[in-house]
């Protein structure tokens, strides 16, 4: 799932999704189905794949109900939460303001039900960049926020084949970039190659452009 990841193709992880589901749904699953989910929902957004994105976003929604009843309010189900609303918004426009208030109120549910959650921090981080400013989003918040995140996911030694860690760390560099900070940028993707070599994006596309 991993390589996949590093590789740009996300389909492998739509057939591991279906064969997954096929199995007993024990609560280790479960977190891994509704984590793949999240990063595969984007994807498949990004390729126009419209259809399939609606079918598991409905999936989405159902596991994290599952994991809700299983759990309770963690951090880690305001984390997915969020991100159900900001999905949503791909095919509600004409309801933004709802969606992307409730994507906010979640993220900062997420934060503030545990400070240390990296997933969380790494979600409050985009929702600050992407934000609008009339929604309070902040650039220079959601640098902090990632740099907690990486900070979070080192100290808990949640980074070895972690695509949410490699993740995280590519909106970092695009943060800085986007704020015009090139040099840092290229750090990171340095920091990102060094981790993951075959990151086919940072390798191929993304740093060679910082670079040029």
């Amino acid at each position: 799932m991993f390589k996949a990841y590093l590789s740009g193709d996300l389909s492998y992880w739509g057939k591991a999704l279906r064969l997954a589901e096929k199995s007993d749904m024990s609560l280790d699953l479960l977190k891994q189905i509704t984590n793949y989910e999240y990063g595969y929902i984007p994807w498949c957004l990004d390729k126009k794949e419209d259809e399939e994105a609606k079918l598991y976003l409905d999936k989405f929604a159902r596991h994290i109900d599952m994991l809700e009843e299983k759990e309770g309010k963690t951090s880690s189900v305001f984390v997915y939460r969020s991100a159900y609303n900001a999905y949503c918004l791909s095919f509600n426009r004409w309801k933004f303001a709802t969606y992307a208030s409730r994507a906010i109120e979640f993220s900062n549910k997420a934060v503030q039900t545990d400070e240390n959650n990296p997933l969380a921090l790494s979600l409050k981080g985009n929702v600050e960049f992407y934000s609008p400013a009339m929604f309070g989003g902040s650039k220079k918040k959601a640098l902090e926020y990632f740099q907690k995140a990486i900070n979070a996911f080192e100290e808990k030694n949640l980074v070895n084949n972690n695509w949410n860690y490699v993740a995280t760390m590519l909106c970092y560099a695009q943060a800085y970039d986007k704020q015009g900070e090139k040099k840092k940028a290229k750090e990171v993707c340095q920091k990102i190659l060094s981790i993951a070599p075959t990151f086919t994006y940072v390798r191929d596309t993304y740093y060679p452009q910082l670079v040029k």
